[in-house]
C-alpha cells in the first residue's frame, strides 16, 4: 500500500477496490453530515453499487441529509436508518434486533461493519446510564456488543473496521480503574486512550473469537481530519487538545510527529482500505493507508483476551461460537 499516503482520498482508495464493495451490505455507525463516517459511506456509494448501506446513529432525522446525499450519488442503493443511542446497551441490542430483522426481510448477510462512530476528551466526566465513564462506554462497549450480537447475521468473510486514534498513546486500559474512580481521578485524555487502546485490542480479538466465520478486523487511525463535527461534539478545547499532545508525547518518548490536518476525503481513505483491500492483514493497525505498529499496550495478546474478558462482564454476556 505504500503508493498511498497522507494525501490519498478515499475517491482514490476507491478507484482500486471499488469492486470489492460491490452488491456488498454495509453497516456504518456515527454517520452524521460532515463527519468520517457520512464521507465513508457517500464516498461508498459514489464509486461502487454496494447493495444495501445501514447507517447507525442517534438521530433518525439528522441522518435524512446523508440519505440524500447517497441518493444523489448512487440513486440504486438501498439505504436504512437504523436509530442508536450508543451510550445505552439497552439502545445497542434493540438497535441489533432491527438490524437482524432487516437484514432478514432482504435475505442479506452483512458483509462489512464500519465502527465509526466516537466521542473525544469528554470533559467533565460523564458516565452513561449503565454506570460507564462515557468514553469507553461509546467508543468500545457499544460496538464490542453490537458486532457480538449480530454474529449470526455476519457473512463468511466478514470484515469489521474499528476507528481508534493514534490518541491510543496517551494511555493503556485501566484494568482495575477503568471509570477513573467513578470520576474522582478522572482526565479526559487518559480516558480517550484508554478507550482508542481498545478498539485496537477489540480488533485483534475478532478474527480468533470469530474464526468459524473466517472474519478479518483493521483497526484504523484516521488522522486528524478538518470538518469532522467530533471535536465539536466533545467540546475540545484549543486548551484540552495541547493537554492531548503533551500527554502524547511524553508517552512517544519526547518525540511526536507533528499531525498534519485532512480533509474529509482524505480521512475516509484509511477505513476504506481497512474496509476493501483483499490482501489487508487481519488485526493491522493503519494509519495513512498503510500498516503501523500501535503502543505495546494495545497488541499485547494477554491484553487481548483480558479486555473481551471485562467487556463481556461489562455487559452482561458472553459470546462463544
Amino acid at each position: 500500500m505504500s503508493q498511498y499516503g497522507h494525501s490519498t482520498t478515499g475517491a482514490e482508495i476507491m478507484r482500486r477496490f471499488s469492486s470489492y464493495a460491490d452488491g456488498k451490505t454495509i453497516l456504518v455507525t456515527g454517520p452524521s453530515p460532515s463527519t468520517l463516517g457520512s464521507e465513508t459511506a457517500i464516498t461508498l456509494a459514489k464509486h461502487s453499487h454496494p447493495a444495501h448501506l445501514l447507517l447507525l446513529g442517534r438521530s433518525a432525522s439528522k441522518l435524512e441529509p446523508v440519505v440524500e446525499s447517497i441518493r444523489t450519488v448512487n440513486s440504486t442503493v438501498k439505504v436504512t436508518i437504523i436509530p442508536c443511542e450508543l451510550s445505552s446497551l439497552a439502545s445497542v441490542r434493540s438497535a441489533a434486533v432491527l438490524i437482524s430483522s432487516t437484514l432478514a426481510a432482504a435475505n442479506a448477510k452483512l458483509d462489512i461493519i464500519i465502527n465509526n462512530a466516537g466521542i473525544m476528551a469528554v470533559s467533565p466526566y460523564r458516565a452513561t446510564g449503565d454506570g460507564f465513564e462515557s468514553q469507553f462506554a461509546v467508543n468500545h462497549l457499544s460496538h464490542f456488543l453490537l458486532t457480538n450480537l449480530l454474529y449470526a447475521d455476519l457473512a463468511q468473510g466478514v470484515r469489521v473496521v474499528n476507528l481508534t486514534s493514534n490518541g491510543h498513546e496517551i494511555g493503556p486500559i485501566r484494568w482495575d480503574d477503568y471509570n477513573f474512580g467513578e470520576g474522582r481521578e478522572y482526565d479526559p485524555w487518559l480516558a480517550y486512550g484508554q478507550s482508542k487502546s481498545a478498539n485496537i485490542l477489540f480488533s485483534k480479538a475478532i478474527s480468533r473469537k470469530m474464526a468459524k466465520k473466517q472474519a478479518k478486523s483493521i483497526a484504523v487511525h484516521p488522522g486528524m481530519v478538518l470538518g469532522t463535527s467530533l471535536c465539536a461534539n466533545s467540546n475540545v478545547s484549543k486548551e484540552l487538545l495541547d493537554q492531548g499532545i503533551e500527554l502524547a508525547t511524553q508517552n512517544a518518548g519526547g518525540e511526536l510527529p507533528p499531525a498534519s490536518l485532512k480533509n474529509l476525503e482524505q480521512g475516509c481513505s484509511t477505513t476504506l482500505v481497512a474496509a476493501l483491500d483483499p490482501d489487508m492483514e487481519d488485526g493491522a493497525y493503519l494509519t495513512d493507508c498503510n500498516i503501523t505498529e500501535p503502543k505495546p499496550w494495545a497488541k499485547d495478546d494477554e491484553n487481548v483476551f483480558k479486555l473481551w474478558e471485562l467487556s463481556e462482564r461489562l455487559v452482561g454476556e458472553k459470546f462463544e461460537f
